[in-house]
């Protein structure tokens, strides 16, 4: 017997289909926006986060912590898929941070199909919330 939790948003890719899948990826736009706020690096993801992405996705995580050396703040809200390749890397990083006794914050949004696999792969994220006038955009609460 099968349970399902989720109900699915995406059709299941299988076989020859996959092809026209990587097609179509290639219309969706990956996009990283990085920088330094308060001494810890700050990343805006945007588009797939998967098997061709995951790669450009990793260096330039590790890039704006210095190598693990800064926290990190990861908003995942633009992200349209995470899929095993993108979660590997966010391990990854989540490891070498801690190796520093660094932080990563992961910011999504609750209830988006991002926060399902999170919470699937048991990575803690925040909710993002409004910034206050002439602050810079913080993390909501922990969803755990």
């Amino acid at each position: 017997m099968v349970t399902l939790r989720h109900r699915f948003r995406r059709p299941a890719i299988l076989g020859a289909e996959s092809s026209a899948h990587h097609r179509a990826h290639l219309s969706e736009r990956f996009d990283v926006d990085a920088g330094l706020a308060d001494d810890a690096g700050l990343v805006v993801v945007r588009g797939p986060v998967d098997v061709f992405t995951a790669e450009q996705f990793i260096r330039e995580l590790l890039a704006v912590s210095g190598g693990g050396t800064l926290s990190l703040t990861v908003d995942l809200t633009g992200v349209s898929q995470l899929a095993s390749a993108g979660v590997s890397a966010l391990f990854q990083v989540a490891e070498q941070l801690k190796v520093q006794l660094q932080d990563l914050t992961l910011i999504a949004e609750p209830g988006s199909d991002v926060a399902m696999v999170l919470d699937l792969v048991h990575l803690k994220y925040r909710a993002p919330t409004e910034p206050e006038p002439g602050a810079r955009q913080t993390a909501g609460q922990d969803t755990s």
